[in-house]
C-alpha cells in the first residue's frame, strides 16, 4: 500500500545516507563503500510513543577490495519537527501544531513514527488552541521546490481547543 511505498523509499535511502555521512567524518581512514541492496535489519527506538532513532544494518562493498561488509548506522531526528513563530493578537490562540499522517484522534497523536509523509499520503494538521475569538486561518502548502501548491482556509470556533484539518491535494 501507500505506507509500504514510503517505507521502501526510506529504507532504500538510509544506507546511502549512512555511507555518505561516514565518509565525511574527520580522520576517516575507511575506504569508499557502496551500499548493496536494501537494509538487512532496522531497529526502531521509541520513548513515550515518540521516535528517538533508528539503527539500520546494511551490506556495503568496499570499493578498493570488493569485500562485502555489514555496516550499521544510527539515525536520529535533529531539532523539532514543527516550527512556527509566536503570533500576537487573535492568532496567538495557536499554541501548537503538527503535520503528519495516520493521526489517531482518540489518542491525539500521530502513529507515523518518524513523521515521514509521501506524495500519496492523506495529510492531517492537528492544531491546539486556547479559547478566544472566532478565527479564520489560512494554510499555505509548498512543494519541495518552494512553489505554492494550494492555499486553503479553515474556521476556528471560539471554544475550539483541538482541531484537525485535512487538506486536499492533487495526487501525482
Amino acid at each position: 500500500g501507500i505506507h509500504a511505498q514510503n517505507a521502501r523509499f526510506l529504507f532504500g535511502w538510509l544506507p546511502r545516507l549512512g555511507v555518505d555521512s561516514g565518509s565525511n567524518l574527520p580522520h576517516n581512514n575507511v575506504c569508499a563503500m557502496d551500499p548493496i541492496g536494501m537494509p538487512v535489519e532496522a531497529s526502531v527506538f521509541k520513548e513515550k510513543d515518540e521516535l528517538r532513532g533508528l539503527v539500520v544494518a546494511f551490506d556495503v562493498k568496499e570499493a578498493q577490495t570488493g569485500q562485502l561488509v555489514r555496516a550499521q548506522t544510527w539515525f536520529e531526528r535533529v531539532g523539532e519537527p514543527t516550527s512556527y513563530r509566536k503570533f500576537k493578537g487573535p492568532s496567538a490562540r495557536l499554541t501548537f501544531f503538527e503535520v503528519g499522517n495516520r493521526y489517531d484522534e482518540k489518542e491525539r497523536m500521530f502513529r507515523n513514527f518518524g513523521s515521514i509523509v509521501g506524495p500519496n499520503d492523506d495529510v492531517v494538521v492537528a492544531c491546539q488552541w486556547t479559547q478566544g475569538m472566532i478565527l479564520t486561518v489560512k494554510f499555505t502548502w509548498f512543494d519541495p521546490a518552494g512553489r505554492v501548491v494550494t492555499v486553503q482556509s479553515q474556521s476556528v470556533q471560539a471554544t475550539s481547543v483541538v482541531s484537525f484539518y485535512r487538506p486536499v491535494f492533487e495526487r501525482p
